[in-house]
């Protein structure tokens, strides 16, 4: 157990998914040149906002990590957290079919999530 009393957890990837990059190399690189990844918004009509701009995740293929199916019945945030994870996942070399699945967990955090 650890001083604050809860089992050691163990960070093996990570899978940023970010408007300066996806993926740990790109976005460690985008962090290292200063890229800025915000923008003008161009994922919707921002004509009744006062706010033009963000930073979105406008070049991710969704379609590399979840079917067409699967992405018309999720949010806009899930999509981001599935290849979040996906990216993770790859980058730890997890070789599911040895591990126990119970023992993989995933954490997300989301500021508002789906509305």
């Amino acid at each position: 157990m650890s001083i604050y009393n809860y089992p050691s957890i163990v960070v093996t990837g990570l899978g940023p998914v970010t408007a300066i990059g996806y993926g740990k190399n790109d976005f460690w690189d985008g962090i290292k040149s200063g890229r800025s990844g915000a923008g003008m918004i161009q994922s919707f009509d921002t004509t009744l906002f006062t706010t033009k701009f963000a930073c979105e995740c406008l070049s991710l293929d969704i379609g590399a990590y979840i079917t067409r199916k699967e992405k018309q019945r999720m949010d806009r945030f899930t999509h981001l957290a599935m290849v979040a994870s996906c990216l993770a996942i790859e980058d730890a070399k997890i070789d599911f079919s040895n591990i126990n699945k119970e023992r993989v967990g995933v954490v997300v955090g989301s500021g508002i999530g789906g509305m």
